[in-house]
């Protein structure tokens, strides 16, 4: 309660109000859980407006576990109020990659044939996916021996959808330092829409499904590309009493963390690129995960990169899950800074290791007319990669 989290926030930098802060959001959760507050749509609102960021327990000097209160409040929340049907229809069509793969395909028009809510959902995500162009693999996959140490791939609902560039830099890369790649067929959702819309049977659904498809015993590690899927795969054992999900948990890493664990010498030399490269760092990156180094470390190893850290990385750039979908003025208005420092930057590329920042953000450079493209820092380091590999 001491309120030293308060500048951090970013929904209290915006509006000023106690209730849109940690402080007052862990206020009102307690007022929720002693039965003095109702679950009424003012209070339910405080915490539909939380980013889920974590810029506030990451600085905070008591260490207080504001994710877990945020969690369990919206748990409560949900159970006394009930999920409306509208509510759990597009978190749920949100979470399905064949509706994703859909949505991105239909454009605005046939969007709008939907019913509702959903159908401006999809005409948002197909305007935020367009805006980041697929491309296809920089090289085949890569085979390692049968004796490799091997490792789980998760794909997560956005991977083969929105974002199978950096899965097939995942499958290239991950071998060439030693690891064989598994991707187990019954994978799905990690269960982070249902669990931040507080919708307990929706997350466990999901996430037990995942603990049946990994056959963690044999895996040294599973593997996300995507840093938010990443940080809410490592929380299953926190939110689930299922034995093996802690064990589950603890193995779960992001695929520039492990990378950069790894010894970098086994690569094969990159081809150079000698352009200036800004690195935005994701919340989920840098105070769930706590590793924002971690994408620096596997970029030095592109010859004559220059990288530019976005200044104010520690701040949301508004994505924020389905935040983007849900409240695209704030969204965009939390985004304008990061727009600023990468015009000011000169920078050809923007890295980033989370997929919903990289459409939002790219959304954001398409806006303005930026020559910028934004990828992940892996697709980066496999396109240098196979660069090199074709010019001998």
């Amino acid at each position: 309660m001491c309120g030293m989290c308060l500048p951090h926030c970013p929904t209290f930098r915006r509006t000023g109000s106690e209730a849109e802060s940690p402080r007052g959001r862990i206020a009102l959760a307690q007022a929720l859980a002693r039965r003095q507050l109702q679950a009424d749509d003012s209070l339910a609102a405080h915490f539909d407006h939380c980013l889920s960021c974590w810029a506030c327990e990451a600085m905070c000097p008591s260490e207080v576990r504001y994710a877990s209160i945020l969690g369990g409040a919206r748990r409560l929340i949900a159970t006394q109020r009930g999920l409306g049907k509208v509510a759990r229809l597009t978190t749920d069509a949100l979470a399905n990659p064949a509706f994703l793969r859909i949505a991105v395909r239909l454009g605005a028009s046939p969007a709008a044939a939907l019913v509702g809510p959903l159908s401006t959902m999809a005409q948002r995500l197909s305007a935020l996916a367009r805006a980041r162009p697929r491309r296809t693999a920089a090289q085949a996959p890569t085979l390692a021996p049968a004796s490799a140490p091997r490792v789980g791939l998760f794909l997560g609902c956005t991977g083969e959808a929105l974002d199978q560039e950096v899965l097939a830099a995942a499958a290239h890369v991950l071998p060439l330092l030693g690891f064989a790649v598994e991707t187990p067929a019954r994978q799905g959702c990690c269960g982070a829409l249902h669990h931040a819309r507080g919708d307990r049977a929706g997350f466990e659904q999901r996430a037990l499904h995942n603990l049946g498809a990994f056959e963690t015993e044999h895996l040294e590690a599973v593997i996300s590309v995507a840093s938010g899927c990443a940080a809410m795969l490592a929380e299953y054992g926190q939110w689930l009493a299922t034995p093996g999900a802690a064990d589950f948990g603890r193995k779960v890493r992001e695929i520039t963390d492990f990378i950069a664990a790894q010894d970098l010498a086994r690569l094969p030399s990159a081809a150079p690129l000698a352009e200036p490269v800004a690195l935005h760092v994701p919340c989920s990156q840098a105070h769930a995960l706590r590793r924002p180094d971690a994408a620096t470390t596997v970029l030095a190893h592109i010859p004559g990169l220059r990288l530019v850290t976005l200044p104010d990385n520690r701040t949301c750039c508004g994505a924020a899950g389905l935040h983007m979908l849900h409240d695209p003025d704030t969204a965009d208005a939390l985004r304008e800074p990061k727009l600023d420092a990468l015009a000011a930057s000169g920078a050809r590329y923007l890295v980033t290791t989370n997929v919903g920042c990289a459409m939002h953000l790219a959304a954001g450079t398409k806006a303005r007319g930026y020559a910028v493209e934004v990828v992940h820092p892996v697709s980066l380091l496999a396109r240098q990669l196979a660069l090199a590999a074709g010019s001998h």
